[in-house]
């Protein structure tokens, strides 16, 4: 037998896995036939995951993986929005803590500090940004907590540049989230998480099984683990001083669940659209932190909304605090194998979430809506992209509230005018929202009240309130109510973003990435 003549299966599973990225060129550089095998997506996803140390629940990118891995040596950092506090990193802001004036960096401007330090990923939370480099190291910078009731303690703290996080020497991060006011963190030994509310004392847990994935909402973490079953974490304990002493490793002991419960109580409670919806075999393999909800996203394609709000009685009866999103799940059973090709993706942050899907099609929700009808789902044409009249738009900008929760006003056109969509409508059996806004979008990054929306192709998108610049889009205070290109960017191919607050971050590449 020819090597040529190897199955397929063979060389995709087994044999290419093996080889490094300049084995992979050169074999490719042979023949056709090993120039189609050695750019097999999934072959280079994974050495991007292993050489960079990019987690598997940064993006939901499914092309373009080979050119980003030759580039990714190169990443540099931008942050925008709220700066009267420092925030974005470029140094100690002017006055005192709760006198300075709002001073807004209405454009992407690079943080040159972090140039050549190789970083990968990037989360905002409220007041301040993570950043992970490729050789496991995570910098922050901002102000962790800045509410009143922070002050006193190293949360309330300042720092104006990005400063190392005091984590053991040894040891490599291998994901990072955000919540409102803390950090979590994963590191390379799969029983273990680190969480902060300050860069000086942050705090080990230990699990008895290994961990897949963490996520951040307001009130705490999620772990969760190889089994399906999510772990909440409760907060770090607020520390006033670094030479505070607070026992500094603990075994995690709270409230979890898992699908197989959900189903047994779901079972006992009745709950007949939970306890239908998961099958036999099915676990949790993503999860997506919010305010004070979680969104979950099963192997078999069931999305589910679970509130997080009271957990003594979510440990004794989850089904009860647990929604079945059927019109974000999938229709017939698929597979999400985490290790391997996966259909289906979720994120979020604060109130909004986003679902992706194989074909390309991003929905959008909300947690805590509570309208209720059909819903509606509006597309997003990234080259054909729908405008209002000036007339129109100066009456949009006159009547939104920028201090209100988002609502995505999208543009939809009926009989011969152009009409805004101030609301979406939903489901009485979901209560969320839902939008349908475009292809090739492969993240979505929320702040408190805009958003944006990233392409496979390295463009990124915003939209939303002002929010003291941190749509990218200039000095002018408008909001903008449909996805909107970050010209400012439009010479950088765009491969991260994290948004929060009222600021928001990306990380790009040259553009040669295309």
């Amino acid at each position: 037998m020819l090597i040529q003549e190897l199955p397929w299966t063979v060389w995709q599973q087994v044999i290419l896995p093996l080889l490094d990225a300049v084995s992979l060129t050169r074999l490719s550089q042979t023949s056709r036939h090993f120039f189609q095998l050695c750019n097999d997506e999934y072959l280079w996803r994974n050495l991007v995951f292993d050489d960079y140390n990019l987690s598997h629940d940064v993006s939901y990118r499914n092309k373009g993986w080979k050119a980003l891995y030759g580039q990714l040596e190169h990443s540099a950092v931008y942050t925008w929005g709220e700066n009267g506090d420092g925030r974005l990193g470029f140094g100690p802001p002017r006055g005192n803590h709760w006198q300075r004036l709002s001073m807004s960096v209405t454009e992407p401007k690079e943080l040159t500090f972090l140039r050549g330090k190789g970083v990968v990923s990037i989360a905002s939370g409220g007041w301040s940004f993570h950043c992970l480099s490729k050789h496991g190291k995570v910098w922050m910078w901002g102000t962790m907590d800045s509410e009143w009731e922070a002050r006193g303690t190293l949360a309330f703290k300042i720092v104006s540049e990005p400063t190392l996080v005091n984590l053991p020497q040894d040891i490599c991060i291998t994901s990072l989230a955000c919540g409102r006011s803390h950090a979590v963190a994963m590191e390379r030994n799969p029983t273990v998480l680190w969480h902060w509310d300050n860069l000086w004392t942050p705090k080990k847990v230990v699990f008895v099984d290994k961990l897949v994935q963490v996520s951040a909402t307001w009130r705490g973490s999620l772990a969760l683990t190889c089994k399906g079953v999510v772990c909440i974490v409760d907060l770090p304990t607020p520390t006033r001083s670094e030479n505070e002493v607070h026992e500094q490793e603990t075994l995690w002991q709270g409230v979890s669940f898992s699908l197989d419960s959900l189903r047994e109580d779901a079972v006992r409670t009745q709950n007949n659209a939970v306890s239908e919806a998961i099958e036999e075999g099915d676990r949790i393999v993503q999860v997506a932190g919010l305010e004070s909800s979680m969104i979950a996203l099963s192997l078999f394609g069931k999305v589910f909304k679970i509130e997080l709000r009271r957990l003594d009685e979510l440990q004794n009866t989850p089904a009860t605090y647990t929604t079945l999103l059927a019109p974000f799940s999938a229709t017939s059973k698929e597979l999400n194998d985490r290790g391997n090709t996966v259909q289906r993706f979720v994120s979020g942050a604060f109130r909004q979430f986003a679902v992706y899907t194989t074909p390309g099609r991003v929905l959008l929700g909300n947690q805590d809506t509570d309208y209720s009808g059909e819903y509606t789902l509006e597309e997003y044409k990234e080259d054909e992209p729908e405008t209002n009249s000036d007339e129109e738009e100066e009456e949009e900008e006159n009547n939104v509230d920028p201090h209100q929760p988002q609502h995505f006003h999208f543009i939809s056109r009926i009989n011969r005018g152009v009409r805004r969509t101030s609301r979406a409508r939903t489901s009485e059996n979901s209560n969320v929202k839902i939008h349908w806004i475009g292809s090739n979008i492969c993240n979505v990054s929320f702040g408190d009240y805009h958003t944006g929306a990233l392409t496979t192709a390295g463009s990124l998108y915003t939209w939303g309130s002002y929010s003291s610049g941190a749509l990218g889009h200039g000095a002018r205070r408008q909001d903008i109510h449909h996805p909107k290109k970050v010209s400012a960017l439009n010479d950088k191919f765009v491969f991260g973003i994290g948004f929060g607050g009222w600021q928001s971050s990306a990380l790009v590449i040259p553009k040669e990435v295309e």
